[in-house]
């Protein structure tokens, strides 16, 4: 996949440089960068094909956005995010970038609340549920944190992140467990 990213950015700046107004040729530039990992370029052609499209085109927006949350710059990434949701209010991206921006703000009613849209719209994305339970940590609700744990593990069993997330869960758990016994030993 880098190798064809590679190949086509020369093509997509031809594009660019030839149709200045086709927003969606700086989209794809966008993403070819960004998948090699040209973190400038792509940012630069995700803002271009927004002006280019006047704000109108939900793909650069929430994938500007998700370029701001993965630099943690959530700040910038907070109102893009809410655009692209309003712009689509039946697209899971927007809501999701939202739920990033406002978790990395620590605004854990909100965060979860975009969350729990962007669940509600694509239940089998299992990133959500990290999403959601980071929520759940803002807000000190642990066991609905097991809960996000555990429906990401239904969905990725196997994935990069299972083997940690799994940990985490376990050592929740047991924390958890321990509360009850804990409070009711200590004086009054």
């Amino acid at each position: 996949m880098l190798f064809r990213s590679a190949e086509s950015v020369p093509e997509f700046q031809r594009a660019v440089a030839a149709f200045p107004s086709y927003y969606e040729a700086y989209l794809k530039l966008g993403v070819a960068n960004y998948r090699l990992n040209s973190l400038p370029e792509a940012e630069q052609s995700l803002k271009k094909a927004i002006e280019v499209s006047s704000n109108k085109y939900l793909a650069p927006l929430y994938l500007l956005a998700d370029l701001y949350n993965g630099q943690r710059r959530y700040r910038e990434a907070e109102p893009l995010a809410r655009q692209a949701a309003e712009l689509n209010n039946s697209s899971w991206h927007g809501q999701f970038e939202l739920a990033r921006a406002l978790v990395g703000l620590k605004r854990g009613v909100e965060a979860e609340a975009s969350a729990l849209k962007s669940r509600e719209l694509k239940p089998d994305n299992a990133p959500v549920y990290l999403v959601l339970a980071n929520a759940h940590m803002l807000e000190q609700n642990y066991s609905a944190v097991v809960q996000d744990f555990d429906s990401y593990l239904k969905l990725e069993p196997k994935g990069p992140l299972s083997d940690s997330i799994r940990q985490r869960r376990e050592r929740l758990q047991d924390e958890l467990q321990h509360a009850p016994e804990q409070k009711a030993t200590e004086p009054h």
